[in-house]
């Protein structure tokens, strides 16, 4: 999951029900809400800091955060791509 107050993600495992294309029905835990990682995960730890397109908002149909890895510095490794 997504912070993206705090731009950090949380590893949660889940259990998935029917997937369909490029869908995938979220079971248990079944109070899960919130922003979901679905490029780049693999490159993640838990408490990994993550970046946020320029253009992002908080709104209920934003599910996308970017997870290419940061520098020491914060900023985007160079050649990384989602």
């Amino acid at each position: 999951m997504a912070d993206t107050q705090n731009k950090k993600v949380s590893f949660i495992p889940v259990r998935l029900g029917i997937i369909s294309g490029e869908l995938a029905e979220v079971v248990e835990p079944y109070s899960l809400s919130g922003h979901v990682v679905i490029l780049g995960q693999h490159l993640l730890s838990d408490g990994s800091a993550i970046i946020l397109p320029p253009n992002w908002q908080e709104t209920p149909d934003t599910n996308i955060a970017d997870s290419r890895p940061k520098t020491d510095n914060g900023q985007q490794k160079s050649g990384e791509r989602k």
